[in-house]
């Protein structure tokens, strides 16, 4: 539903000045029983503990939730998935980085599209829709933000967020 109210230019996104440090710290805290079924866990390194961006708190949950979830699902079992938040260049940057397998080259440039799923490891099975990473990739824009990410067969896949700061701690 969220992704055909963006596409039809429909989606409600209130933005409000945001304490960014206590709303990521509290998706790694809501996330982390998730984490645990699989024996992993979330850390979270706050660089930007005074940082202030001006977005949808509901729509950042949402976009964050959705990146954890994935570090986790496509990370092996009893690893650590790393989640940062550190201020450069007038930008709040948030970071999300798994210990997965990494994202195939021929399929990095079809990543943001709706239904597309990676394919699985002999060892793992991830169910999903494959619109996580679209739908994200519309609310961060929708906010005023910007997300990329980098992978590498083997090494895993570094999701980063930016946002403009409203104050700059």
């Amino acid at each position: 539903l969220d992704l055909q109210k963006i596409e039809q230019g429909k989606l409600e996104v209130t933005a409000i000045p945001v304490d960014a440090s206590q709303l990521l710290r509290a998706c790694a805290q809501n996330l982390q029983g998730y984490a645990e079924e699989f024996g992993s866990k979330i850390l979270f390194n706050d660089q930007a503990p005074h940082a202030v961006v001006n977005l949808d708190p509901d729509r950042l949950q949402q976009v964050i939730a959705n990146l954890l979830s994935n570090a986790v699902k496509f990370s092996p079992k009893h690893s650590v998935v790393m989640m940062w938040a550190r201020c450069e260049n007038h930008q709040l940057i948030i970071g999300v980085q798994d210990q997965g397998h990494g994202i195939q080259a021929a399929q990095q440039s079809k990543i943001f599209e709706p239904f597309v799923q990676l394919e699985p490891q002999p060892d793992q099975s991830h169910p999903g829709t494959g619109l996580g990473l679209s739908i994200s990739k519309k609310l961060v824009e929708y906010m005023g933000g910007q997300i990329s990410f980098s992978s590498q067969e083997g090494l895993g896949t570094t999701f980063e967020l930016r946002f403009a700061l409203l104050v700059n701690p």
